[in-house]
């Protein structure tokens, strides 16, 4: 009989894509396994469900909460519990917060797993994996985890969405992807630096393309492309993918990249969550990181390794 195997991780992006390895891991052991993936509907883009899940449960916590936790949680309860018609064997949580903790709780499968708890009540809810502390990166947190349920291997690279839809007027030769925008200000890096490092590339041949959200900044460079909330999030994606590099702050457009084998310049500051725990998880992966803010990394050292990076990519 197949299993029936529920995959909980409602957000980010970037979360979303780092959970993609596991699940891949997941779907490689067992093949004709039944996977369901509950997550809230601006990450499902990232979701593979071709290959990698046979169902996508939407969960609209961002409705939840602009009319009220409290308020809405007859509503939450219903979504949860129509997750037990699936008969479950496994559920796991890779997100650990309370609202996750219940959804898999709630879902009545046979054997549950939570990666981590990061309050009391995810604590409560369900057995807690034992992962050794010197583990940092969040995708082999999330390896350690799924191994303690039996002999799952990290892919090198997760499954990801092949069919994406490509915005025209991109460049016809190799071109470098930059992500203007950031999850919060901590970690964004300033338009005027954007300007430096796009005016280098562009004065050394090379073609860039500027990526990001509706309310990201948008530099203006001669002979550079702006899309900077011209694109859905699919579009952007197939972006991603066709770039010969991609430079990002710590931002999902990373995880996406590194995901889809393009070689990624990640920033990231001294502040908040580091490059050991949240860098995309790539070989292809150089790191940047400012003695404090991420503002502190000098635009012309991103430029050079942008422009390092893509060369010996091209030889």
């Amino acid at each position: 009989m197949n299993r029936r195997v529920l995959v909980v991780r409602f957000r980010a992006i970037g979360d979303c894509v780092m959970a993609a390895y596991p699940v891949t891991a997941l779907r490689n052991a067992m093949p004709d396994a039944f996977i369901v993936w509950a997550v809230e509907p601006g990450c499902t883009a990232v979701i593979d469900r071709a290959d990698l899940v046979d169902r996508v449960v939407h969960f609209p916590r961002n409705r939840w909460k602009k009319q009220g936790e409290i308020r809405t949680l007859p509503d939450q309860l219903r979504h949860y519990l129509r997750l037990r018609k699936f008969k479950f064997d496994l559920g796991i949580d890779f997100q650990g917060h309370s609202k996750t903790a219940l959804a898999l709780r709630i879902s009545g499968a046979k054997q549950r797993l939570a990666v981590r708890a990061t309050d009391v009540l995810a604590q409560n809810l369900n057995p807690v994996a034992k992962i050794d502390p010197g583990i940092e990166h969040m995708v082999e947190r999330h390896m350690a985890a799924l191994q303690s349920l039996g002999n799952f291997h990290c892919p090198e690279y997760p499954l990801m969405p092949q069919r994406l839809p490509i915005p025209t007027g991109l460049p016809q030769k190799p071109f470098v992807s930059l992500m203007t925008g950031a999850s919060s200000k901590n970690k964004l890096y300033s338009p005027e630096h954007w300007k430096v490092v796009a005016r280098e590339l562009v004065e050394k041949g090379i073609p860039v393309v500027f990526v990001g959200g509706p309310t990201d900044p948008q530099p203006d460079v001669p002979g550079a492309i702006n899309l900077v909330g011209k694109l859905r999030l699919r579009e952007t994606m197939a972006v991603l993918r066709a770039s010969a590099v991609h430079c990002a702050p710590d931002t999902g457009t990373g995880h996406i990249a590194a995901a889809y084998k393009v070689p990624v310049v990640s920033l990231f500051g001294k502040r908040g969550h580091g490059p050991a725990e949240f860098r995309p998880y790539s070989p292809q992966v150089t790191v940047l990181q400012g003695a404090g803010h991420v503002d502190e990394i000098e635009p012309n050292l991103v430029s050079t390794t942008i422009f390092d990076t893509f060369s010996a990519n091209l030889l």
